[in-house]
């Protein structure tokens, strides 16, 4: 009876430590669930390729705000057509206007300060590309937070511990069946093997995998809350497009402080009403406003265009946005596949063991 016992208490041993350890921790859970889902498939192509290359650096940067702002929109129409045409050619006479207003204004000042120097250089290629996509949102938050510390550390540990409970119970099975009868030994190792199964399958699979792991911290911390809406509604749409564009930029800079202060006041005050005669006055500054009036609808014009930009690429961010709920909705089926995936395999081993465990006995 004891080396009955002894015998086939090896062999419950050898098919509970070789088959659990071996096929459950290298081929299902490390390869297949870390390696080849996570990884390569969620951070690498949705995040890194799709978001930051696709629609922040090459349809924000490039194609709508250097083309359409700063070339179309404010060297053409306010350099060229308003300032050299109309005002300097009708108005006062050739020699002052070109020698002071097109070189020294219009060429200098705006074209070559404002719009290269500050907006396009410093704005576009410096902060946003380089600071914001490359070095926060790559680097830092998908190489350094979520592969290494989240997947390496907290479910390989997970893996090995209850690996560790899995050895712990095989090896007390030995001390166990070498003291006790064959009857004794048959409904013990019952008892084991239900509680082995039992344990990895309901405590690892369900409570670790699905609740805490899928549902709970990537499917609604990591999407919903942080990308969508603190990255898309909070920073980008409000505080880019509303606050700092139209209001700063179009109203207080160039209408205000541009238009009214320095171009009525200084040059029509000083110039026109020094320089030309009395008989001449009444005519120039009927003139004047009707070219400030002008210059006023325009920018007015102007910046009704400039709404229509705005809720243009609003709207590009809704159907961008529905677009990556389309991806994570992708996302969040696939993982369920392979969480199903999963479970059949783990269902079959758990069956194998008792299978394996009553031929043996």
């Amino acid at each position: 009876m004891m080396i009955t016992t002894f015998c086939s208490s090896m062999m419950i041993t050898t098919i509970c430590s070789s088959m659990i350890i071996t096929t459950f921790r290298s081929s299902m859970m490390i390869t297949t669930f870390c390696s080849s889902m996570m990884i390569s498939t969620f951070c690498s192509r949705m995040m890194i390729t799709t978001f930051c290359s696709s629609m922040m650096i090459t349809t924000f940067c490039s194609s709508m705000m250097i083309t359409t702002f700063c070339s179309c929109m404010m060297i053409t129409i306010l350099c060229s057509s308003i300032i050299i045409t109309t005002l300097c050619s009708s108005m006062i006479n050739t020699t002052f206007c070109s020698s002071m207003l097109i070189t020294t204004f219009c060429s200098s000042m705006i074209i070559t300060n404002f719009c290269s120097s500050m907006m396009i250089t410093t704005f576009c290629s410096s902060m946003m590309i380089t600071t914001f996509c490359s070095s926060m949102m790559i680097t830092t938050f998908c190489s350094s937070m979520m592969i290494t510390t989240f997947c390496s550390s907290m479910m390989i540990t997970a893996v090995f511990s209850n690996l560790f409970i899995t050895t712990f119970c095989s090896s007390k099975m030995i001390t166990t069946f070498c003291s006790v009868s064959y009857d004794d030994y048959n409904f013990l190792s019952m008892m084991i093997t239900t509680f082995c199964s039992s344990m990895m399958i309901t405590t690892f699979c369900s409570s670790m995998m699905i609740t805490t792991f899928c549902s709970s911290m990537m499917i609604i911390t990591f999407c919903s809350s942080m990308v969508i809406t603190t990255f898309c509604s909070s920073m980008m749409i409000t505080t880019f497009c509303s606050s700092m564009m139209i209001t700063t930029f179009c109203s207080s800079m160039m209408i205000t402080s541009f238009y009214y202060s320095m171009m009525i006041t200084t040059f029509c005050s000083s110039i026109m009403f020094t320089t030309f005669y009395s008989s001449v006055k009444t005519t120039t500054f009927c003139s004047s406003m009707i070219i400030t009036t002008f210059c006023s609808s325009m920018m007015i014009t102007t910046f009704c265009s400039s709404m229509m930009i705005t809720t243009f690429f609003s709207s590009m961010m809704i159907t961008t946005f529905l677009s990556s709920m389309m991806i994570i909705t992708f996302g969040n089926g696939m993982m369920i596949t392979t969480f199903c995936s999963s479970m059949m395999i783990t269902t079959f081993c758990s069956r194998m063991m008792i299978l394996q465990h009553s031929v043996a006995v």
